[in-house]
C-alpha cells in the first residue's frame, strides 16, 4: 500500500460520503510510480480515470503483465462534476462520465422521490 493511501475502512468511508453528492466525482488511477517523469499526471500514468477499485485493479493486473518490471499504485481522488464533465480526452474518461452521470441522475431521482 502507498505510503499516503487511507487504510481500507477510511477509503471506504471516503467514498461512501462522495457517491453521495452529486457535486463531486471521485477516481481511482493506475500509476507507474517508478517512472519519475513530467508526463504523469493526477489521473495516472495512463489518464484512465477508472469509476471502481476493481477496474483500476484490473486495469494495473493487465498493465503488470506488459510493464513487468514497473512498480505500478492505484491511487484515488475526486474532482468537481463540472470539470469533470468537461474533460473526455480518451475511452477511458468516456466510461467513467457515463458512470457518474449514471450515478447522478440515481441520487436525483432517489432526492425527488423522497421530497414528493
Amino acid at each position: 500500500m502507498p505510503k499516503n493511501s487511507l487504510p481500507k475502512t477510511q477509503a471506504q468511508v471516503w467514498l461512501e460520503a462522495i457517491t453521495q453528492d452529486p457535486d463531486r466525482c471521485h477516481y481511482f488511477t493506475v500509476a507507474n510510480a517508478s517512472d519519475n517523469s513530467s508526463t504523469k499526471g493526477k489521473f495516472g500514468t495512463w489518464d484512465a480515470p477508472f469509476f471502481s477499485m476493481e477496474e483500476a485493479e484490473q486495469f494495473k493486473s493487465l498493465m503488470q503483465i506488459r510493464y513487468s518490471d514497473a512498480r505500478l499504485v492505484i491511487g484515488r481522488g475526486e474532482i468537481c462534476s463540472s470539470d469533470a464533465f468537461s474533460q473526455c480526452r480518451n475511452r477511458f474518461w468516456t466510461l467513467w462520465t457515463r458512470k457518474h452521470k449514471q450515478r447522478i441522475q440515481m441520487l436525483s431521482k432517489q432526492q425527488s422521490g423522497a421530497t414528493a
